[in-house]
């Protein structure tokens, strides 16, 4: 299973544009091949509101790999039953107050 972290920007005419500024996606895709879990995780992004952006990191991932962190497990399992499990970090625009938003799955 791939693993990759995907930034993105909401769309200008989502609700989100007025929320959020940035999110860093966590994607978890169930795909043999990295070009095809990124389209796939590219589609659900923009699928949630969000413009994807550049692949931040990709890496190959097994379960035994999740052994000392049951959190994520739980999303690498999950993206096994379902296909594919998306956390997106988000975090205000620059220069609004505050910091991290919340993380939330889809």
């Amino acid at each position: 299973m791939w693993f990759l972290t995907i930034r993105a920007v909401p769309k200008p005419e989502s609700q989100l544009a007025l929320e959020r500024g940035v999110a860093y996606v966590s994607c978890w895709v169930d795909f043999l091949l990295e070009d095809g879990a990124e389209l796939l995780a590219k589609h659900y992004i923009d699928q949630a509101g969000w413009l994807p952006e550049e692949v931040e990191d990709a890496a190959w991932v097994d379960g035994d790999g999740y052994a000392d962190d049951p959190k994520n497990a739980l999303y690498y399992s999950e993206a096994e039953a379902e296909g594919i499990t998306l956390v997106f970090h988000e975090w205000r625009a620059p220069g609004e107050r505050g910091d991290k938003l919340s993380a939330g799955t889809a």
